[in-house]
This record gives C-alpha cells, sequence and structure tokens, in this order.
C-alpha cells in the first residue's frame, strides 16, 4: 500500500471515528454553565434544590429532557431524584440496578481498548469508582429505612460491609472519613432491625477507622422498652460535592515530524498530569512537548488540543456547630427576645459524631482511575499527531483538517454521580419520646430541620438534606421502636 493511500485511509478512520460512535454524546458539544456543569445537569441540580421533585425526576430519566445516556449513571440519578422525591421503593429499586451494572462494569473495564482512541472517553460506558459504589448502597439502605423496610436496610449494610472487606484498607486516607460514616450507618441499620452483633461489629470498625473516642460502645444500644426517651441518629447531608469539569491543554508539538515525538509525548504528558492535574486549577495550559526551541524555529510547529477531567468544588460549605436540642431552641429565643447573646445565656450543643467530605472520596476514585485516563489520552494524542503530521507532509490543507477534526472530537469524559451531597455529618442524641423539634447552628446561624418523632426505648434514623445552607432543609424520617 502506498504512503499516500495509506495516510487517506487513516485520516478517513479518524473521520468516521467521529460519525459513527455508539453513544452521540461522546462526540457532541455539552454546553456548559459557569460551574462547569452541563446546562442540563446545572438545570437538575436546581430543581433538586428548590424542591421540584416531579420535574427533577423527569429531568434524571427522561434523555430528551437532559437525563445521562448511559444506563448506569442514569440509574444513580433516578434513584437519588426519587429518594428525595419521597419514592422510597422506586429509588431502592433504581440503585439495586445501578448495583448490577456497576458489577459487570467494573469486570468489563479491565479489558475497555481501542473504542475510545478514536474520539473520547465518552464513548464507553461510565463505570463508576470504589466510594460511587459504596454510596448508591448507602443511599439504598437509606431508602429502605424511610420505607419502614428494616431487614432491606440491613442487607444494604451487609453489602456495605462486603465491599468494604473486599477492598481492604482505604489506600487514601482522606476517603477513611466516608468509609467510618459508612460503617457507622451500618450499625445503625443492623440496630434498628434487632441485630446487636452485627451493630457492634459495625461500630467497632467504624471506630477504627479514626473515630475512637466519639462513637458510642455498643452497650449503649440496649434500652429498656417502654423507656420515656429514645435515640435519634440525625444524617445531615449538605451542598453538592465537586463535579468533573472539562479542561482544555495545548500541546506544543516541536515540528510534523513523528519519528520519535510519541514517546516524549508520553513522557511529557505522563509527567504533567501523572502525579498532579486532580483539580481544575492544576491542569497546564500549555505543555510544550520539546524544550529544544531552536529545533521547535527549525522545523516549526503546532498544537495539539487535549481534553482533560478535573474535579472542581461547587463551593465552600460552611462549619456545622452541631445539633440545637428542643430546650436550647427555646433558651435561644428567649435570648434574642431579652437581647441577650447565645454565650452570655450558656447554650450547649450536641457535638457532630462524625464527618466525612465527599469530594475528597470521589477525588479518590479519580486518584485511582488517573493512570488509566493519563494512558488513553497519552495513545489517543499520539494517534493523532502521527495521522496529522503523515498528512500533513502529503497536502497541508488535509493536515490542517485532520487536526481540525482530531480537536472537535477530543473530549473530556465529565460524567460523574454529581447529585451527591458535598458532606455528610452525623449526630447522635437522646430526647423525650415524642414529636420534636430539631435546629442546627451552621456557621453560627440556626437552621430548623423540622420535627422528629422520637420513639420511647428505641431509635430514629433522621436523615435531612440541606441544599443550601440558606434554603429551607428537606427532612425524611424512618422510626424503629426496638
Amino acid at each position: 500500500m502506498r504512503p499516500r493511500t495509506a495516510t487517506l485511509l487513516a485520516c478517513g478512520a479518524l473521520l468516521l471515528g467521529a460519525c459513527t460512535l455508539p453513544t452521540p454524546a461522546a462526540v457532541r458539544p455539552q454546553p456548559v454553565t459557569a460551574t462547569g456543569l452541563a446546562a442540563a445537569e446545572q438545570a437538575l441540580r436546581t430543581a433538586l434544590s428548590a424542591g421540584s421533585w416531579d420535574d427533577a425526576v423527569a429531568r434524571a430519566t427522561d434523555p430528551q429532557r437532559g437525563a445521562p445516556d448511559d444506563a448506569l449513571l442514569r440509574a444513580l440519578y433516578a434513584g437519588t431524584t426519587e429518594y428525595y422525591a419521597g419514592r422510597w421503593r422506586e429509588s431502592a429499586a433504581a440503585f439495586e440496578r445501578a448495583a448490577t451494572l456497576a458489577d459487570e462494569r467494573v469486570t468489563w473495564r479491565l479489558s475497555r481498548g481501542a473504542l475510545a482512541l478514536a474520539s473520547s472517553d465518552r464513548a464507553l460506558p461510565y463505570v463508576p469508582g470504589e466510594n460511587e459504589v459504596l454510596l448508591a448502597h448507602q443511599y439504598a439502605l437509606l431508602a429502605y429505612a424511610q420505607a419502614g423496610d428494616r431487614e432491606g436496610a440491613a442487607v444494604e449494610a451487609r453489602r456495605i460491609g462486603a465491599l468494604l472487606e473486599r477492598q481492604g484498607p482505604a489506600a487514601d486516607p482522606r476517603e477513611r472519613a466516608t468509609h467510618a460514616v459508612l460503617r457507622y450507618l451500618s450499625g445503625v441499620a443492623f440496630e434498628m432491625a434487632g441485630e446487636r452483633e452485627d451493630a457492634a461489629v459495625a461500630y467497632r470498625n467504624a471506630r477504627t477507622l479514626g473515630a475512637d473516642g466519639l462513637l458510642p460502645e455498643p452497650a449503649r444500644a440496649t434500652r429498656a422498652v417502654g423507656s420515656p426517651t429514645g435515640e435519634v441518629v440525625v444524617l445531615i447531608e449538605r451542598g453538592f460535592v465537586a463535579h468533573r469539569v472539562s479542561t482544555r491543554m495545548q500541546l506544543r508539538v516541536a515540528g510534523d515530524s513523528a519519528d520519535d515525538d510519541a514517546a516524549r509525548l508520553a513522557t511529557r504528558l505522563g509527567a504533567a498530569l501523572g502525579d498532579g492535574a486532580l483539580w481544575s486549577d492544576d491542569v497546564p495550559a500549555v505543555l510544550a512537548l520539546d524544550d529544544d526551541a531552536p529545533r521547535r524555529r527549525a522545523h516549526g510547529g503546532s498544537l495539539l488540543a487535549l481534553a482533560w477531567p478535573a474535579l472542581r468544588r461547587a463551593r465552600d460549605v460552611a462549619p456545622l456547630a452541631g445539633l440545637v436540642s428542643p430546650t436550647d431552641a427555646v433558651v435561644r429565643i428567649v435570648s434574642a427576645w431579652r437581647g441577650l447573646g447565645a454565650e452570655s445565656v450558656g447554650l450547649s450543643r450536641t457535638p457532630v459524631l462524625l464527618r466525612a467530605d465527599l469530594s475528597d472520596a470521589v477525588a479518590a476514585d479519580f486518584r485511582r482511575d488517573r493512570s488509566w485516563l493519563v494512558t488513553r489520552l497519552v495513545a489517543r494524542a499520539a494517534v493523532r499527531q502521527a495521522i496529522v503530521a503523515q498528512a500533513r507532509r502529503r497536502a497541508r490543507p488535509l493536515g490542517d483538517l485532520v487536526a481540525s477534526v482530531g480537536t472537535l472530537v477530543e473530549q473530556a469524559d465529565t460524567r460523574s454521580w454529581h447529585l451527591l451531597p458535598a458532606r455528610l455529618e452525623v449526630v447522635r442524641l437522646r430526647l423525650p419520646a415524642g414529636a420534636q423539634p430539631l435546629a442546627v447552628d451552621v456557621g453560627g446561624h440556626t437552621r430548623q430541620l423540622g420535627v422528629v418523632q422520637v420513639v420511647a426505648g428505641g431509635l430514629t434514623l433522621f436523615p435531612v438534606r440541606l441544599w443550601r445552607d440558606d434554603a429551607p432543609a428537606a427532612a425524611h424520617v424512618a422510626d424503629a421502636g426496638i
């Protein structure tokens, strides 16, 4: 085969790759907002924050309204929105579908291959990270608990424990706090189901993850039936987790010869992205392939556009000082009426038992997957540069056309479960039985969480989502009198 024919076939393959991918979204430009999120995904976050549950569920499940094309990611979105809409059974079923697909894809990802070389990693099915899989089971646990299905919640707790045991100790210390919360909520699920031994093991595992001295001893789970008080575990979710955004990087290539550029390409990209570029502010705008300036001037040069996914935090979340008990709330109202400060009347707070930053957890997932992403980016860039260089040697306009098409096709894979909260905080306290109002101290301001029905001698799980620190809370309650 003559070189010119080979060049034309290679260019044709590249152009064809942009037109025949199985998922149109893999190459279709996605309009983004100032946050870096796609417009449809930002609209979904807005619908959830506003409590527009029907609208949110429709946006999460209908591809015509911006739902993900990928079945697994769509199941995660559906489970999340249905959970906050109070559709517990539908939510649990959606998370069950997501878990089944995740099991299949984690096995498959080891052999995933050449498809994305022609375009981008968005051409591949979505594979969730380890912490995303764990959190899917956590929300299934919560959904079953809200539906009053204690056994279903305990089953999800066992799945969480099995996954954590399979993964082994957290390799990244920044995900240990998330694992501690998962272990603790598993203990709560077991305790609500009356499985005290399993609860004790889960609490003990949570304690080993860095919460020593804070978590209750298993003996605390023994409560007298008919007691005038009951215990409440409040799970507070706040904000939105860091999401992936597409960053553009220009690779300055020394010339049109591709004889040894592939090796330098791998070296430079590996050095630039192998250990860093996790957050969007860390991605270099321009990366020179060769430091030899005279060679660059002698041979000309070109810029190869590359797209890299990086994380961006939505915004900072104000510190949560603790839970305000009903008595404290009354004292605060009285002190405000008298013009006194909280400090002057000695207000007490129930401290936060556990805290977890889910942005750190998804960053740990990204860090584990980064070497694979770099490998694919290097391979894709090397193939594109070789084709462009060969085309330009034959006909400069043809090479420019191929380079332009490659730039359009090159897109970062920014898919993620961006509906997760930024933070999880757990508070445990004992209250008189009956309806009790709860509030939380966020940044020195009291926020009402709602009214919890405390079961005499029992345990109540009270999950609350604060979409914004200045917005009303969304509370859902599951009771267990044991």
